[in-house]
């Protein structure tokens, strides 16, 4: 289809906003209010959960030219060494060789900004790697999106397909990691899902085995980044299975034989592929099948008849937290739209089936999503899309159905966007009711909180609390440079999209055995450099790698204990084994700031800063032992480049806000405070200290509502005791009077 209309245009454009309003940039600078920098993700910085488990192959495999990640910065299983001696990592190498063009620019831009004489790290930990792989996300996201709007425009009008496209992906869990969670692998897992529809509905009746090896080997692809894509297999075969009604013989045997063969290759070329991941697994783990989820799956087979399950299945519709009733209906409907399409009739056996085994996978996976929404359904937009598409088509047609559809889709739309905002920011993410609480939180959105309709540190809401300071090359970088390269990586999509759609001449790049010969030489590449790069350790190294996990457990264990001088010698130990490690020096530092030695404590938290220059916890340790000391300037240094690495950090904002309390600086004190109190409402001192501020700011009511609000929440000091007896006495006199 020839792509002449403005529908790609509209749909850049309501992308290009939709990143505006919810990528939050983070606290890249002093200037920034920490406080507005809410839920948790940024730009500004990757992630210690799944975020940083991708990631840590892509810089690994780049920097170190491995994939041992005991050496990572911000990567929350440091300390999990797995029975092959290296680190813990589930996670998959998909997302990364996606990620890797984009990788060496920003590797480039903080090479030539440090070659400028600007101090930043080419190692990448730094703001140039971050921003490239946000921009890597959303563009894999909009080119999926353009894919997409191209392939449901076989079935509707151009209207039909944008609204459908962009109400499908505003409507789903989609949205939250195509901007503010970004570096999980649901962006590039969409993209490959679009490709591998894309290409399935162009090659199921095919029957060359060449075109099969060639959709076996996007799936391989597509469950390199994902594993719970081969859920796609059951598309595929049962599409198969029902295309023997059209077999233009009655002859079963050659029908038989022909479908062996086409899925002896589609899975001969999937596993191909997905060779390197295997490879990976097998290092890592000493078995090529990933771990958790394998013995996660295994133990709820054995269950399978459990009401356990059978709630859990009802759950995965209804339940008020993330049921998909409540969380995003418009798949529901997506789905029922499946039956009012005559133009894919011959397609609907093969969704369902894949919709059911989907359903299935994710109902016996005894794990609970402790994230955004029903993530693992994302691979299934580019066919709910077709499903709403049915719908719409059906609605069109009368104009009352019209009206109310086109009602349904925008308040699903809404909703998805409240749901978004409200995420670790009103609620938490674990509320079990959170789709209906989200909706509560409305009123006092529109009442009272309107900003907050600009979620986080977005580029709106940043740009708004400016102050009147000469800009760092970071909020050049931020607010110039990031926006400005997106708009054109979107121009640059869209040109290539239009031109590689209309252009007899590019055909022959996409013929099926130059896709097959150039998959198959980039995995025979890969595989050969993990294979010459990867070694395994030597039985001296592994059992020492063993060792220090105990040593750092039992340490850990000793601290819950309060048995802080077994943890310090144990951290010593540790640290003597590995010393250019960044985690045994936190510990002893930790273990001596219990025992009430400030400066062996300051000691090793130094330690820790020269081998992880942006560890929260030594740079936070570090300001409250300088307010402890009353050396308050050093205490705000640290303490400001500590909230700035975690603005959720309620304690730190306490600190700071003691130490401008010293200071005599009452209004930033009371900011902080605040800020402090609003993280953590169940802190009687926040409250206690913000009785202090206002009644030597003489704001006599707000001190008294602070007091009391530590009476209700059981607090009580010296503060509390002498300002309630001040008040008091003040009462007494006023009634006297």
């Amino acid at each position: 289809m020839q792509l002449k209309s403005q529908d790609t245009y509209i749909l850049a454009a309501i992308f290009y906003l939709f990143f505006l309003l919810l990528t939050p940039l983070g606290v890249f600078n002093e200037w920034v209010p920490a406080e507005i920098d809410r839920g948790f993700y940024s730009v500004a910085k990757i992630d210690q959960g799944d975020d940083s488990g991708y990631y840590a192959f892509l810089r690994s495999l780049f920097f170190d030219g491995d994939i041992d990640f005991f050496n990572e910065k911000n990567y929350a299983h440091i300390d999990n060494i797995t029975p092959t001696g290296f680190v813990y990592n589930n996670w998959q190498i998909g997302q990364g060789i996606l990620f890797s063009p984009f990788f060496l620019l920003g590797h480039f831009l903080a090479l030539l900004l440090k070659g400028s004489g600007i101090a930043i790290s080419a190692d990448g930990y730094s703001s140039p790697y971050y921003i490239a792989t946000a921009l890597a996300s959303h563009t894999y996201l909009f080119l999926g999106l353009l894919q997409l709007n191209k392939l449901v425009k076989r079935f509707t009008s151009e209207q039909i397909a944008l609204i459908a496209v962009t109400s499908i992906w505003l409507s789903s869990p989609l949205i939250y990691y195509s901007f503010i969670r970004q570096r999980m692998a649901h962006t590039a897992e969409f993209f490959m899902a679009v490709v591998f529809i894309s290409s399935w509905l162009r090659l199921r009746k095919s029957d060359k085995r060449a075109d099969h090896a060639l959709l076996g080997i996007i799936l391989g692809f597509l469950c390199l980044i994902r594993i719970i894509n081969i859920s796609f297999f059951a598309l595929y075969f049962a599409d198969q299975i029902f295309l023997a009604k059209t077999f233009p013989s009655k002859n079963w045997k050659l029908f038989l034989n022909q479908f062996f063969q086409r899925s002896s290759i589609l899975l001969l070329c999937f596993f191909v592929v997905l060779s390197p991941q295997l490879f990976i697994w097998y290092t890592l783990n000493g078995t090529p099948v990933p771990t958790r989820h394998f013995e996660m799956a295994s133990s709820s087979l054995t269950s399978i008849l459990s009401p356990h399950l059978f709630k859990k299945f009802l759950d995965l519709f209804f339940s008020p937290q993330w049921g998909l009733i409540f969380s995003f209906p418009l798949g529901i409907l997506a789905t029922i739209g499946l039956f009012a399409e005559k133009k894919i009739d011959g397609l609907k056996a093969g969704i369902l089936v894949y919709l059911a085994s989907l359903t299935f996978i994710v109902t016996v996976y005894p794990e609970n999503s402790d994230s955004y929404g029903e993530r693992h359904f994302i691979s299934s937009i580019p066919l709910l899309a077709i499903g709403l598409v049915g719908a719409l088509n059906w609605a069109f047609q009368i104009k009352w159905k019209k009206i109310l559809l086109c009602a349904l889709v925008s308040f699903c739309v809404f909703g998805q966007y409240l749901l978004v905002i409200v995420y670790k920011t009103y609620l938490v993410y674990n509320d079990p009711r959170y789709s209906i609480n989200a909706f509560k939180k409305l009123g006092v959105l529109i009442s009272s909180n309107q900003i907050d309709f600009l979620r986080s540190s977005n580029f709106f809401k940043i740009l708004a609390t400016q102050a009147n300071i000469p800009w760092s090359y970071e909020d050049f970088l931020f607010l110039v440079g990031f926006p400005l390269t997106q708009l054109i990586f979107l121009v640059l999509a869209l040109f290539l999209f239009k031109v590689l759609s209309s252009q007899k001449r590019f055909n022959p790049l996409f013929q099926t055995h130059f896709l097959i010969k150039g998959f198959t030489l980039f995995t025979l590449v890969l595989i050969s450099y993990l294979l010459i790069t990867v070694d395994k350790f030597s039985i001296e190294e592994l059992q020492k790698r063993k060792n220090y996990q105990q040593m750092i457990i039992k340490a850990r264990q000793a601290m819950d204990i309060k048995e802080y001088s077994i943890a310090t010698n144990l951290g010593y130990q540790s640290f003597a084994l590995y010393p250019n490690h960044w985690l045994p020096p936190l510990l002893i530092g930790f273990s001596w700031q219990a025992q009430g030695n400030r400066e062996k404590a300051l000691t090793f938290f130094y330690e820790t800063l020269k081998r992880d220059q942006k560890n929260f916890f030594a740079l936070s340790h570090i300001g409250e032992i300088y307010k402890q000391q009353e050396k308050w300037k050093l205490a705000k240094l640290y303490l400001i480049k500590a909230k700035n690495l975690n603005p959720a950090s309620s304690q730190v904002f306490n600190n700071l806000g003691e130490a401008h309390l010293k200071e005599n600086n009452l209004d930033q004190a009371e900011k902080m405070f605040l800020t402090a109190s609003k993280l953590e409402r169940k802190y009687g001192d926040y409250h206690a200290n913000l009785a202090l501020v206002h009644f030597l700011k003489k704001q006599h009511k707000k001190a008294i509502a602070d007091l009391i609000q530590t009476k209700l929440l059981g607090f009580e000091n010296n503060i509390t005791r002498k300002l309630s007896k001040v008040y008091r006495l003040n009462i007494i006199v006023e009634k006297h009077k």
